[in-house]
């Protein structure tokens, strides 16, 4: 989740829970203090780690966290795998979104797709989802080489 989708969580768990503003910043202050040190009241101010703790927080109290889009997991195994390693491109950090529309831009820049033709893993031919899973398996491969380099 983007930090900017974090802070909108954290404004949205806090009217879920019925809290004010001010009681709102209290949370965030406490959480804050207590476990960075620094007390902090304004959600812009606020690092991905620092949203995560509030977020904690808000569950802790009682929020059963942020509405999940749900879409149908595919019945294509080749389908599954684009979407699995575009998941660990996200642990390792190489993209800012998990969301399946940035998957699809970077289909369309990776393989010059003109706009009529689908960029959705779900849609695509075989040999062409073969040829996204190669290109983000050499990716992936350059990122584990750089962390090994890195350590």
């Amino acid at each position: 989740m983007s930090i900017q989708k974090m802070r909108g969580a954290i404004h949205g768990a806090a009217k879920a829970l019925g809290l004010d503003d001010d009681t709102r910043r209290a949370v965030i202050g406490q959480v804050t203090k207590k476990t960075f040190g620094t007390e902090k009241t304004s959600t812009t101010r606020l690092t991905e780690p620092e949203c995560q703790a509030v977020l904690d927080e808000f569950q802790r109290r009682g929020w059963t966290g942020p509405k999940k889009k749900f879409w149908k997991e595919s019945d294509r195994p080749k389908a599954r795998k684009v979407h699995a390693q575009w998941g660990e491109l996200k642990r390792f950090g190489a993209i800012e979104a998990k969301e399946r529309k940035a998957l699809h831009a970077w289909i369309r820049r990776q393989f010059n797709l003109p706009a009529n033709v689908t960029a959705d893993p779900d849609m695509m031919a075989e040999d062409d989802l073969d040829r996204v899973i190669d290109a983000l398996k050499a990716w992936i491969r350059r990122l584990k080489a750089e962390q090994a380099k890195g350590e």
